[in-house]
């Protein structure tokens, strides 16, 4: 009886602890950008007349997942974007190459005790992945980059810039290096491009029934042999 009753309290103490662990969750935080149109052009820096250009708006996404924190212990908190992915939308082949995402993107979302977004501020770095094997056989970009500025809030302009930049070459009996040309796209953003959907996490729960488990299979154990030496 004794033995009964100490694994009973074992096993109170232990289902105690696992009520009381809070669930780990990661938030995963999506941004959808609107329609960007073409916006403003230059040539080596000086502008160009858009109207003479017929390129299509473009749009990205740009996703990442960060830990879930205690919202009602402050009244802003900040996620902050460690790793992300990132795509591009556009009816035309702005993009030939394969991207590299660079290490210098940075982004932090900051939202109220209430989880509802307050201000993001995104800033995003890519440069063309351009080798031999990628390379265009009659036209080619050098120093390709693409940079990206998303911002929303007070104090921050609440808009979307895609800033398309690079130097192209083309082919005439020799590789001709021509002029920088740039291309902004923008639009003004607002809160109902982001998402956010809760990820579980649940290991730590599980663990913890997988040890209460173990428990019960071992006073099982004991009372079977109890009885045994009883008979």
């Amino acid at each position: 009886m004794h033995i009964f009753q100490y694994w009973i309290k074992r096993f109170l103490v232990i289902a105690s602890m696992v009520i009381s662990l809070p669930a780990s969750a990661y938030l995963q935080f999506t941004y959808t950008s609107p329609e960007l149109p073409l916006t403003a052009a230059y040539i080596e820096g000086y502008p160009w007349d858009i109207s003479d250009i017929g390129l299509m708006p473009v749009g990205f996404s740009i996703s990442f997942k960060t830990p879930e924190q205690d919202l009602s212990r402050k009244p802003i908190t900040h996620f902050f974007m460690d790793d992300f992915t990132f795509s591009f939308r556009s009816e035309h082949d702005l993009l030939y190459y394969p991207l590299r995402l660079s290490p210098a993107s940075y982004g932090r979302v900051s939202l109220n005790r209430e989880g509802e977004i307050l201000g993001w501020n995104l800033m995003i770095a890519i440069t063309e992945l351009i080798t031999p094997d990628t390379n265009m056989w009659f036209h080619r970009n050098v120093n390709h980059r693409v940079d990206i500025v998303s911002q929303g809030g007070t104090g921050l302009c609440n808009c979307d810039v895609f800033t398309n930049k690079f130097h192209p070459t083309t082919w005439h009996g020799q590789w001709i290096q021509l002029v920088l040309l740039q291309f902004d796209y923008s639009n003004t953003n607002n809160v109902d491009s982001w998402t956010i959907e809760k990820i579980a996490v649940p290991e730590p729960r599980t663990m913890a029934f997988l040890l209460i488990g173990l428990l019960g299979l071992l006073w099982c154990r004991r009372v079977r042999q109890g009885s045994s030496v009883g008979q």
